[in-house]
């Protein structure tokens, strides 16, 4: 009898054992839980925003008769490469808010922003921006009703004191462009004048005019003309976009 005694409270001390051993505090108990649904909760990671650096940023250009200053205020990822951004344009001294969307497009950033309202004078900007080149912004505003067109070359500049000094410049330059006209004979008043592939100061080709050479103009965009020149001496044409600046209007 002592035997089957001994036998039932070995068997009662070593399960009061096993469950001290296998059992914690409710609040260690607790903490623990919370700490592994902490862990197997995956927060999701905060889309990188690559075009911060444009936050601030302004340029400056001709528009038109007038000048133009364009800014990005804000910039925000929207996720798959795409930033919601806004910002101002001021022409004529004119300030208008802009909003819109810019892209990561490879070695560029394309963009649209659109003026509010209906307006005849209310518009969309698109285009691009160029990073390796010094962020030069290239493009065209057209109007909401789609009756007119205006492109542009603008260059970045956040220094107010030359940000004014261009804006002469630039107006200056954009008058002259307007002396230009489809079928108007100019002449050749630059050393060289270089031919370009496009109406872009970067797309420079190696062919050029001299100084006297004479052309007509086939059309006009920003402060380049497309132009068909014939050499005579070789029996060869070149085709392409010159800089205003190397012409002048025969009257």
């Amino acid at each position: 009898m002592k035997t089957i005694h001994k036998l039932l409270y070995g068997i009662l001390v070593a399960a009061v054992v096993f469950s001290c051993n296998n059992s914690a505090p409710a609040g260690e108990n607790k903490a623990n839980q919370e700490d592994s649904l902490m862990k197997s909760e995956s927060k999701p990671e905060e889309t990188e925003n690559e075009l911060a650096y444009l936050i601030g940023q302004q340029w400056v250009g001709g528009f038109d008769d007038n000048s133009i200053v364009l800014q990005i205020k804000e910039v925000e990822p929207e996720g798959n490469g795409v930033y919601k951004a806004s910002g101002f344009n001021t022409v004529a001294g004119n300030k208008r808010p802009v909003s819109g969307n810019l892209t990561l497009d490879g070695d560029k950033v394309k963009f649209t922003l659109k003026e509010p309202g209906d307006h005849k004078q209310d518009g969309t900007f698109s285009g691009n921006i160029y990073p390796s080149e010094k962020l030069a912004m290239r493009g065209s505003w057209s109007a909401f009703r789609k009756d007119r067109t205006i492109g542009f070359s603008l260059e970045n500049n956040n220094s107010p004191e030359a940000q004014e000094r261009k804006k002469e410049e630039i107006v200056d330059v954009a008058r002259r462009a307007s002396e230009f006209y489809p079928q108007a004979e100019c002449v050749v008043v630059s050393s060289k004048a270089f031919f370009h592939s496009s109406p872009e100061y970067s797309r420079q080709r190696t062919a050029y005019l001299i100084e006297g050479d004479r052309i007509v103009v086939e059309k006009i965009q920003r402060n380049f003309v497309y132009v068909q020149y014939y050499n005579e001496h070789s029996g060869k044409s070149t085709d392409g976009w010159i800089n205003i600046n190397d012409l002048e209007v025969i009257q």
